[in-house]
């Protein structure tokens, strides 16, 4: 029962990381194609079609963060709850 239960444990935290893995790879490929496309762009900035296409690439690009975000939680604290601030009388 122990090792079943050992197993599943393995089993999810490979499936998490195999996630996690996937998820940086989607942001690496979107990072590449956003600065390709901007650095176009920057010599050919009257082209508006591929400023359109900048702007969906980053838009992508910033979904990948939000995935890959998912993937690692963030403590939040507030900094009076961490460092004990006098107040003056």
């Amino acid at each position: 029962m122990l090792r079943a239960a050992q197993e599943a444990r393995e089993r999810a935290s490979r499936a998490q990381r195999k996630a996690r893995l996937a998820a940086l790879a989607h942001l690496e490929k979107w990072q590449a194609v956003v600065n390709i496309l901007g650095a176009k762009l920057a010599h050919s900035p009257d082209l508006e079609h591929l400023a359109n296409l900048f702007h969906g690439a980053c838009e992508r690009l910033h979904a990948a963060e939000v995935a890959v975000d998912e993937h690692y939680p963030v403590r939040r604290v507030s900094a009076r709850q961490e460092l004990e601030i006098e107040q003056p009388d």
